[in-house]
């Protein structure tokens, strides 16, 4: 049974990371954030040696509902490298099915 996207919050930011595929190759997270305001989705792909690339990640320069704020692409690499970390220091790796965090602005 799919889980339900989180509401948007009423203030802050919430990350969440759904786990797409993951072996000792890497992992594949779908992201989403949500603000109050808005909801941008991008793609993680992070690497068996811990890097971590996005795909679809809107642009930081101003246009429209695609903009997302170069503060908040921060704190999702920060979230998607901490749970990378995690995962890589168990042998195989144990990649989280669902990451869910809020986050005061």
């Amino acid at each position: 049974m799919p889980n339900e996207p989180p509401e948007k919050p009423k203030s802050g930011v919430r990350v969440l990371l759904d786990r797409e595929t993951g072996d000792v190759s890497g992992a594949r997270y779908r992201v989403a954030v949500f603000t109050p305001s808005a909801q941008h989705e991008l793609t993680a792909l992070i690497s068996a040696d811990g890097a971590v690339q996005f795909e679809g990640a809107p642009s930081n320069e101003p246009a429209g509902d695609r903009a997302l704020e170069p503060a908040l692409m921060d704190l999702v690499r920060s979230l998607t490298r901490t749970m990378a970390k995690g995962a890589l220091s168990e042998s195989p790796p144990v990649w989280p099915a669902r990451i869910n965090r809020w986050r005061d602005r």
